[in-house]
């Protein structure tokens, strides 16, 4: 079972920030998922790139923060 409050580094994110965004606006760009009708399920804890479209971003970010999280260790 995947612990949702774990937070997992991805191999881009080895030093594991966040950013904490409060308001995200796109502008004439386009973001959404490849098929709204889909029904198969994603794995759950992954990130699946084939499942998302996106195309000219103008991204602007406000009430936003960048911060670097600190794992703690598990107990089994």
């Amino acid at each position: 079972m995947l612990d949702s409050a774990t937070v997992t580094p991805l191999r881009w994110n080895a030093d594991n920030w966040k950013l904490i965004v409060k308001n995200l606006q796109i502008k004439d760009g386009d973001f959404g998922v490849n098929n709204l009708a889909d029904t198969v399920p994603s794995t759950p804890g992954e990130f699946d790139p084939s499942r998302i479209r996106f195309s000219k971003i103008n991204l602007a970010l406000t009430n936003s923060r960048l911060v670097k999280t600190v794992s703690s260790p598990t107990s089994h």
